[in-house]
Parts: C-alpha cells; sequence; structure tokens
C-alpha cells in the first residue's frame, strides 16, 4: 500500500472518521491482529508505511517485514493485515479519474470512440486513427511490470512518438520503456495523480499526427 498513491487519492477527512489518529504531521492507526500482535498503519503525506507490532515488547515483528516469508503462521497475518487494507482503502481514498479523462479528450478531440478488441479483455482499451491504426492502448498491468517493486496494478497509456522524443522522456517514474510493444517508437506513460491531462494531451496528438498516414494527410491539406 505504499505506492497506493499512485492509483488512489486520499481522502484525508475521511482517515479521522475511520479511526485514524493525527499526530504532529502524521494520521496513525492501531488495530489489534490477534492477543500477541497488533498492526499499526502510518500516513505521512506522501507513503503509506504498515507495521507489525508484538502487543508485549512494542518491538517489530520481524517475520511480517521479510517479503517472501512461507510461514503458515505469517501467512495468516498477512492475509489479516490485507483485509485492512481494502477496507481502509474502500473508505479513505478515491480512484483515480484519469483513465476517463482521457478516453473524453480523445472522443472529443478527434472523434474516436475507445475500443477492446481483446476478448474476455474489458479494460485494455485502443484508440484507433481513421484507416484502423492504433495511436494509443490504455491498459491495467502489474506495477512490477514496469520495474517498480509494487504489488499494485496500474493504470497506463502507451503512444506512439518520435524516437529522439521519447529518449529525452525516459526518467522510470511517469515514463517508461513501452510495455509489450516497441519500445523504439512506443513509450508508457502511468496514469497516476504525479501528471496530469494537460501534459499529456500534447503527447496524445503527437501520437495521432505520426500515426497518421502522411499521403492522406496531404490529401486533406
Amino acid at each position: 500500500m505504499a505506492d497506493v498513491f499512485d492509483e488512489y487519492k486520499i481522502k484525508k477527512e475521511s482517515l479521522l472518521d475511520y479511526g485514524f489518529v493525527l499526530k504532529g504531521k502524521d494520521y496513525i492507526l492501531e488495530k489489534a491482529l490477534n492477543d500477541s500482535l497488533s498492526v499499526r498503519f502510518t500516513f505521512t503525506g506522501s507513503s503509506f508505511k504498515t507495521e507489525v507490532y508484538d502487543k508485549e515488547t512494542n518491538e517489530l515483528y520481524l517475520p511480517f517485514q521479510v517479503e517472501n516469508n512461507p510461514g503458515a503462521y505469517v501467512s495468516v497475518i498477512r492475509e489479516e493485515v490485507e483485509k485492512i487494507k481494502k477496507d481502509i482503502l474502500m473508505h479513505c481514498f478515491e480512484a483515480n479519474t484519469l483513465r476517463q479523462e482521457v478516453i473524453s479528450y480523445v472522443n472529443k478531440t478527434y472523434q474516436v470512440e475507445v475500443s477492446y478488441p481483446f476478448e474476455n479483455d474489458t479494460v485494455s482499451g485502443t484508440f484507433k486513427n481513421e484507416k484502423g491504426k492504433w495511436f494509443g492502448l490504455l491498459m491495467k498491468i502489474p506495477y512490477r511490470s514496469l520495474g517498480v517493486n509494487s504489488s499494485l496494478l496500474v493504470e497506463i497509456l502507451n503512444i506512439k512518438l518520435d524516437p529522439e522524443r521519447i529518449k529525452t522522456l525516459i526518467d522510470h517514474k511517469h515514463f517508461f520503456p513501452a510495455y509489450h510493444m516497441n519500445k523504439k517508437y512506443w513509450i508508457t506513460i502511468l496514469l497516476n495523480k504525479n501528471i496530469t491531462l494537460e501534459e499529456i494531451k500534447p503527447l496524445i496528438d503527437e501520437s495521432y499526427h505520426l500515426v497518421f498516414d502522411k499521403k492522406e494527410k496531404k490529401k486533406t491539406c
């Protein structure tokens, strides 16, 4: 949940209603997991930290901190913590709407509807020009697929740009080498709260005009 802000926006007023306590600049919530352990969630403004403590010693329960710990007891604790996380997410966060903003912009600007060409996949949508050529692809993928250590699923937009333009944009934060597409000509944009539609619009426009057939473009001039 440390990267939850990439896909959701916090509703700070809801944290207090949920039971978080404001200490300085931190919002903190503690809940008992069983007779021996408790979990502490700390929201610090740009991150959300989860820690499990031993009630008797008030020390960190280290097996929980070790990733891929196969122990049955630890697995039960992780499941319980995840249930609480999901409940916090449902009550204290709201979904990022940038994907819908992109869809609306493309429709209004180019009269292009998003299409879903993949069987049994109602998430991966394509933008195609008048000749049926893709100039954009919306997807929801594991964040890890972009080289980020996170279990979240994230929204992305793939667009086509000039190779030199791509080189200047790649920062492995907002812009990534294209996911499952030719990395020389395509780039992946992470659709999270750290980027705005205004920043994306000119890139979508570039992609549309780059894909548009030059001969056809001359005819319409």
